[in-house]
């Protein structure tokens, strides 16, 4: 039986202009889930919308409140990551994937950033992570060598780390190269945490694993 999910959204608060309401799983670099923002005090209903198809992720949230996220397989569209209006729920565009898209996306944001706020990052089950610009357009697309159920984490300076079944990834944010790599041999699906001193810490089955921003296993 195909699972169908409807996206049930709630009125928010606003956030600090120019940042991402919701940039990445968990919120911050240590995943969290602690928000600045004050949520509903009631639970008057926004809208609704059917999206016919599996929705695995979390939505993360621009700026301007827009939603993105991936679906599963649809027979009218394909695997697509969907840029979704704050108003209404209907897409603004879908994202032609080549998999499922099975963990929370990440928005770039830096107050020095010239021309790449708001780009979006996701990853698939097709090995790719997809740099995707607010209109949709694709700048870049890197791939991994292996399946990615992985979530992005990305570090304060827009570092994305990302991890295939099996290598950890830190990727320029710029244009998808790949700063260092190592293999884990086993990499778990759960996101890395950063702490504010820049220290990468990654599970991967029994093990946890702390790295400095160069890839050193300290």
């Amino acid at each position: 039986m195909k699972k169908v999910v409807i996206i049930l959204v709630f009125l928010i608060a606003t956030v600090v202009q120019g940042q991402p309401v919701w940039k990445m799983w968990g919120y911050d670099m240590q995943h969290t889930h602690r928000s600045p923002i004050v949520g509903s005090q009631t639970n008057d209903l926004k809208w609704s919308h059917d999206y016919h198809t599996a929705i695995h992720p979390l939505p993360v949230i621009g700026s301007d409140e827009t939603l993105y996220f991936g679906v599963d397989w649809d027979p009218d569209m394909g695997y697509g990551f969907l840029s979704v209006s704050p108003i209404d729920g209907d897409q603004n565009w879908t994202y032609d994937i080549g998999g499922s898209v099975l963990s929370t996306a990440a928005i770039f944001w830096h107050a020095d950033s010239v021309g790449m706020n708001g780009r979006i990052f996701a990853s698939s089950n097709d090995g790719n992570v997809y740099a995707i610009a607010p209109d949709g357009t694709t700048q870049w697309i890197f791939y991994s060598g292996g399946s990615m159920a992985s979530t992005i984490s990305l570090a304060t300076d827009g570092t994305i780390y990302v991890s295939n079944s099996a290598i950890f990834f830190a990727l320029n944010p710029v244009d998808g190269t790949v700063i260092w790599q190592i293999d884990l041999g086993q990499t778990g699906n759960a996101p890395p945490a950063i702490g504010d001193n820049g220290i990468i810490y990654k599970g991967s089955y029994q093990l946890l694993y702390a790295f400095d921003s160069d890839g050193n296993v300290l």
